[in-house]
């Protein structure tokens, strides 16, 4: 090709120095050019990985027993909290049995607290009307007492005159005295059936009276149920505490049946129906489907153009989809063997399209900054799949087939096929063609 140039050029110089121009015609062109450009051009960065979960779970089982159901099986897709599989355990089976019939006695003891607490308010309140009932009968017999003492005055002074008898007089005393020791008896009964019910007693238990008879007869009764009250209390702190005896044994027959922690799929199970599983020991194993992990690599020479946070994009053809995510994770180290970094993208996954194993093509747009050389796209001859253009070279055209990596806004970007400031035909027509004398 380079001999070809060099023939074109001695017949173009010894056809200028003929001295009859007339004899040669040649054809000369008008056109338009444009100079080629070295420019500063961001590369995309593309390659490709593969599609893993990004996370998987375990499932253990957190009290012992035997695997008596299992509701699952390998691949299948489970959703957060769904039952995977049942333990039993008889004895957690006798002691919630146990718990619960403790809670049964523990409700009969209160309510049995709870009657005999009202049976000693109705206790108080009619040792309150029997105390009000013997006052009024010490105020008859102090009445009658009265009466009889001024009737005793009266027979002493007839009996001194002589208007009664002796006997009729000893009498009339003998039953004086009797009134006035059943007035002592009286009184004391009164003041027996009122302990408890005193003014004292109340400022003896640091309680101030009330003045109205209604508030006074509540603190009354609320100081003689101290022990009722003592009781009703006892009752209720045993019944609370059978009750949480029963939740907490309801709890560890829940933990017998296996639920999953996340939605996804079941990726393994360790036991079968029949076998004892331990505590602690893990029965599944889930794989989280919400949110996959995209694994490619970048080369050692390419990696400090990138961070946590950069952009990409990835294409997985299989499901036809495209993505924009951002990179998640970068490995420390380069691998010795491939002098690649391995880098992760997070892709989300609700609808659970996405498998693992899946291809993907990884495009990062932020590459390494790199020149190349531009031109118009005007500048390519049309017609036909190569990206040919007429380079101009001493006034004659040279056909030259450019390798394009990239085209935008009207310019391409290529390899250095041409030089910088290199002169190329802009907009050629169908009717040129390499060896043509041209003017630009």
């Amino acid at each position: 090709m380079r001999k070809f140039y060099i023939c074109i050029c001695i017949l173009y110089f010894f056809g200028c120095k003929s001295g009859d121009e007339g004899d040669i015609k040649q054809t000369v062109n008008k056109v338009n050019s444009e100079k080629v450009m070295l420019r500063e051009f961001y590369s995309p960065i593309e390659t490709f990985g593969t599609v893993s979960y990004k996370t998987k779970h375990d499932v253990s089982a957190l009290v012992s027993g035997n695997l008596d159901e299992i509701y699952v099986k390998d691949g299948d897709w489970v959703y957060e909290g769904q039952s995977l599989a049942k333990l039993r355990n008889i004895q957690f089976e006798l002691q919630l049995e146990q718990a619960q019939n403790e809670v049964e006695a523990a409700e009969a003891s209160l309510k049995t607290a709870i009657i005999s607490r009202r049976e000693t308010v109705l206790q108080i309140e009619s040792r309150l009307i029997a105390a009000e009932s013997g006052k009024i009968k010490l105020q008859q017999k102090e009445a009658e007492y009265s009466n009889l003492l001024n009737q005793f005055y009266e027979d002493e002074q007839l009996f001194a005159i002589g208007g009664i008898s002796e006997s009729e007089f000893e009498n009339s005393k003998l039953y004086l005295e009797n009134l006035h020791k059943d007035l002592e008896i009286l009184r004391k009964e009164i003041e027996i059936s009122m302990l408890g019910l005193r003014h004292e007693d109340l400022i003896a238990a640091g309680i101030t009276p009330a003045e109205d008879y209604d508030e006074f007869k509540k603190q009354i009764i609320s100081l003689n149920c101290e022990t009722a009250d003592a009781m009703v209390m006892s009752a209720e702190a045993t019944y609370e505490n059978a009750e949480k005896n029963v939740i907490s044994y309801q709890k560890l027959m829940d933990e017998l049946v296996l639920k999953a922690k996340v939605s996804g799929i079941v990726g393994a199970h360790y036991f079968e129906a029949g076998e004892y599983v331990g505590e602690s020991s893990k029965v599944f194993t889930l794989i989280d489907t919400d949110t996959v992990t995209t694994i490619f690599s970048i080369q050692e020479s390419e990696i400090t153009g990138f961070k946590i946070g950069s952009d990409v994009k990835i294409y997985i053809q299989s499901i036809n989809s495209e993505f924009e995510t951002k990179i998640s994770e970068i490995s420390p180290m380069v691998d010795s063997q491939s002098g690649n970094f391995t880098v992760k993208a997070e892709l989300p996954n609700s609808n659970n399209l996405i498998k693992p194993g899946m291809f993907a093509k990884c495009v990062l747009p932020n590459g390494k900054q790199r020149q190349f050389l531009t031109l118009s796209e005007d500048c390519i001859v049309p017609g036909g799949d190569n990206n040919r253009v007429f380079t101009v070279i001493n006034k004659i055209l040279v056909e030259k087939e450019l390798d394009v990596i990239h085209r935008k806004e009207g310019k391409i970007w290529f390899t250095d096929e041409l030089n910088e400031n290199s002169v190329v035909i802009k907009n050629p027509t169908a009717d040129l063609q390499e060896g043509l004398v041209v003017e630009i």
